[in-house]
């Protein structure tokens, strides 16, 4: 059984800078789609505080992903006839918990055998999470830009500005190369993720058009169930903290 665990809450519209009441809850992993924190209409409007992945099934067969949702500025660029130019860079790291012998958990104290207080599994010099299970990564970045098909302007149709509704034309996330957005790159393949890596880095528009919404997914996939002798997974805990790292702003690509 693989199920996703995670606390999310809703930003603020109001005067206070954060809204401190998160929800606690648990998704079941389904087959032949994904499973949602928050559903796509309210992706926006909401933040994480915490996600981790639990994954105990037999195989090492897993696939689970991480949106980074960004909202443009409320400036009226293509309104008012302003050139700008905005880049994109996606970039993630996997680092794996590394601890040996009978330990506390994940929030123990550092001590002896302990990294940082994560637990896991350290069988024997480069046997870890991501050398078990094969893990790739691979990303998609979906846009709205200014100017383009519904949504043209910063502002709703309803002419306000400030509003936390998806108000994005693309959908269908489950799969974003078919989602309807005015702007869409990715990487051509699954990359073996044993340390960082940069997946792209481009231009959403060049002295085009400015992104409204964009949604940026990182897919990390468990590659060892497919193999001749099926590499069953360990019972021991075991795992991997993964970083992404997404810029988009205005300004020359690197």
């Amino acid at each position: 059984m693989d199920y996703m665990k995670g606390q999310y809450s809703s930003w603020n519209t109001g005067d206070a800078k954060w809204n401190t009441n998160w929800t606690a809850t648990t998704r079941q992993a389904g087959q032949g789609s994904f499973a949602t924190l928050v559903n796509h209409e309210d992706a926006f409007s909401n933040r994480i505080k915490e996600l981790s992945f639990n994954l105990g099934s037999e195989l090492y067969g897993a696939e689970y992903f991480v949106d980074i949702c960004y909202r443009g500025p409320q400036i009226e660029y293509w309104e008012d006839n302003v050139v700008a130019n905005f880049s994109l860079l996606a970039q993630v790291s996997a680092t794996d918990f590394v601890a040996t012998g009978v330990n506390p958990g994940d929030n123990n104290p550092d001590g002896p055998g302990f990294n940082h207080g994560r637990d896991g599994l350290n069988m024997t010099p480069n046997i870890k999470y991501t050398t078990l299970s094969g893990l790739t990564v691979e990303s998609y970045t979906v846009c709205d830009l200014q100017g383009m098909n519904t949504f043209k302007y910063a502002r709703n149709n309803a002419n306000q500005y400030n509003m936390l509704d998806n108000e994005a034309k693309f959908s269908d996330w489950n799969a974003p190369q078919n989602g309807g957005g005015d702007f869409f790159t990715g990487t051509n393949q699954p990359t073996t993720l044993n340390g960082a890596k940069d997946l792209y880095n481009t231009w959403i528009n060049q002295n085009t058009k400015t992104p409204r919404f964009c949604r940026v997914r990182y897919v990390f996939k468990e590659t060892n169930h497919a193999a001749a002798i099926k590499n069953l997974r360990k019972w021991q805990r075991h795992g991997a903290e993964m970083c992404t790292y997404t810029k988009i702003e205005e300004g020359a690509a690197n």
